[in-house]
């Protein structure tokens, strides 16, 4: 298999030719995810109060809903959150760094 370039140098285009083969390697995958965020606010001290977060790839559709709702009463198992776990994430929160606006 015989190629022509186009090589641009200081004396202007030049082509030349050259030979062998060429090999591109290309996939492509689809994929599709759900994600569920919930926050309850707490009304009186404009605060989050809790939050549930669910990520799940869907490749059965009438499967993965129900695992997903599964999962969805399975994370209201934990709340409300006990006054540990609370102070915790008011901690945890207070430690991180709001990002700087450029």
């Amino acid at each position: 298999m015989w190629q022509q370039l186009a090589i641009g140098g200081p004396t202007g285009l030049t082509w030349e030719r050259t030979g062998g083969f060429l090999y591109d390697t290309m996939s492509a995958s689809s994929t599709r995810e759900g994600m569920l965020v919930l926050d309850l606010i707490d009304a009186k001290n404009k605060d989050l109060a809790w939050r549930l977060y669910l990520v799940r790839k869907i490749v059965k559709v009438d499967k993965d809903w129900k695992k997903a709702d599964q999962d969805f009463r399975k994370g209201f198992e934990s709340y409300p959150p006990s006054v540990k776990q609370i102070e915790q994430k008011k901690k945890e929160r207070a430690n991180e760094k709001p990002e700087q606006m450029q």
